[in-house]
């Protein structure tokens, strides 16, 4: 398996559960992308779980639910929250990862690299509802 196939015009909220808020980008990101917020300039940029420059593992990890380019707001979507993918983009009940092939890219677990640091962005509840735990573990995987 690879990265999810996301078209960002299908990423939609799916509930009123959760925490979204507008945040500015750092650079272009596309809605379902994961981003993570940068300590130094506070904005939000693509996060790479193979890239300490662009830490998967801090905690601030989130996914895009809109479309910008950098310096331009947008909405992120953190835990607790579903988010809408696009119907036939994931498999029920799979657990998805921070991709270490792809900065934003998100990937069933079981495609995390040796070497990547593993934060789980939450798991399918359908095959296009991806149901937001996150949870940066800090656990390199082996």
């Amino acid at each position: 398996m690879a990265d999810l196939v996301i078209v960002d015009t299908n990423v939609l909220r799916a509930g009123n559960t959760g925490t979204y808020r507008a945040v500015t980008f750092g650079e272009a990101i596309s809605a379902g992308q994961g981003v993570y917020q940068s300590s130094t300039d506070q904005k939000y940029y693509l996060t790479d779980a193979n890239d300490s420059a662009a830490p998967a593992n801090t905690g601030q990890a989130a996914i895009a639910v809109s479309t910008a380019s950098t310096d331009q707001q947008g909405v992120i979507a953190r835990g607790n929250a579903i988010v809408q993918l696009g119907a036939g983009v994931m498999t029920p009940g799979t657990v998805y990862v921070i991709s270490s092939a792809n900065a934003g890219g998100i990937a069933p677990s079981v495609d995390l690299a040796i070497g990547a640091e593993l934060t789980i962005v939450g798991y399918a509840q359908t095959d296009e509802l991806l149901n937001l735990t996150f949870d940066a573990t800090g656990i390199t995987k082996a």
